[in-house]
């Protein structure tokens, strides 16, 4: 039935995305997702190549963002009442959301600069169980990583809403049908994992100290990898030199 479901909409000129079926056919998106394990895998057994079926806005030309370019493209979804909160930007147009990210530091600043305040698009984003394991499910079909430190950094609202609803993070990817990604949401931090996440932080204007209270547990997985704070910050600003 979800097979011939696709080839229906395939046969109507319907559009074939996650997304765009989400809104048209929630049940058929879920069931695609029980039964073959994501909506990616449904359309390779329906021998549709899954990205063939991506928007052509997400298939940007490398080189092609600027700052005007960023600005014009969040107007243009604003003008079409499109909702712009962080995460349902990141299944909408992924690349448009990195961009974002490396040009003006943050998609908050992003919409700042474009003239939204980013608190009304957080005040209007509504967060129910449902939302929640769909936007898992979500990043992993776009190949998102469901790591509990990337997460957290990423979208905080999205991750504070699991905490609430399922009790942690680890329990809400288990539910939403990734047990594999949910035994290694919280596994132990590689160094590389550590370096990562400080970067993106320090990439979004959130100082050193600030991500310490924000992680409790980053502290002493620094501690256990470089055995002293110092030695750590030693490493991070000879890093940060390197790569500048």
């Amino acid at each position: 039935m979800v097979i011939q479901s696709i080839h229906d909409r395939q046969g109507r000129g319907l559009a074939l995305n996650a997304h765009a079926v989400e809104i048209d056919d929630s049940r058929l998106i879920a069931a695609a997702r029980r039964l073959f394990g994501g909506w990616d895998n449904a359309l390779r057994a329906t021998n549709i190549d899954p990205h063939s079926v991506r928007p052509k806005s997400a298939r940007r030309p490398s080189g092609s963002w600027s700052r005007p370019a960023i600005v014009a493209e969040i107007l243009r979804y604003a003008e079409c009442s499109e909702r712009l909160d962080a995460h349902h930007m990141h299944l909408v147009d992924n690349p448009l959301v990195s961009a974002a990210t490396y040009y003006f530091g943050s998609w908050s600043s992003a919409l700042k600069a474009s003239g939204i305040d980013p608190l009304t698009v957080r005040q209007n984003t509504v967060r129910n169980p449902r939302q929640i394991l769909d936007a898992i499910r979500g990043m992993a079909e776009s190949s998102q990583t469901l790591r509990d430190y990337a997460v957290r950094t990423r979208d905080r609202a999205l991750y504070g809403a699991a905490q609430k609803y399922f009790g942690s993070w680890r329990n809400a990817v288990r539910e939403a049908g990734y047990e594999e990604a949910a035994r290694s949401s919280n596994s132990r931090w590689s160094r590389t994992d550590i370096q990562a996440l400080v970067i993106r932080y320090t990439q979004c204007g959130v100082s050193l100290q600030e991500a310490l209270t924000r992680h409790t547990h980053l502290k002493s997985a620094i501690l256990r990898e470089w055995g002293s704070w110092d030695a750590f910050e030693q490493e991070y600003q000879e890093t940060s030199m390197a790569r500048g």
